[in-house]
């Protein structure tokens, strides 16, 4: 689970995201899986993600401010990422 919301940036540009509650939200929805889920500690780097995704997850839940670059996304594991 990875949920961003970086210092120093202006609330009138991006609105502030309330960890804890996204924390709470994801983990009470996805109370009853087999596996518990993992919060990545942190500056949620696009580095960092693809590391930990390189573990073996299901599920990635993301709750950010931003965009995924087709060139950036490009260096994402095939098999991991699924188009909405």
């Amino acid at each position: 689970m990875v949920v961003s919301n970086p210092s120093g940036v202006d609330p009138k540009l991006l609105t502030p995201i309330n960890v804890a509650e996204e924390v709470r939200l994801a983990t009470e929805s996805m109370s009853g899986l087999v596996a518990e889920p993992k919060v990545l500690e942190g500056p949620a780097t696009l580095d960092g993600i693809i590391t930990e995704l390189e573990h073996g997850y299901d599920v990635l839940y993301l709750v950010a401010h931003g965009r995924l670059v087709v060139e950036e996304a490009a260096r994402l594991p095939a098999r991991r990422w699924a188009t909405i």
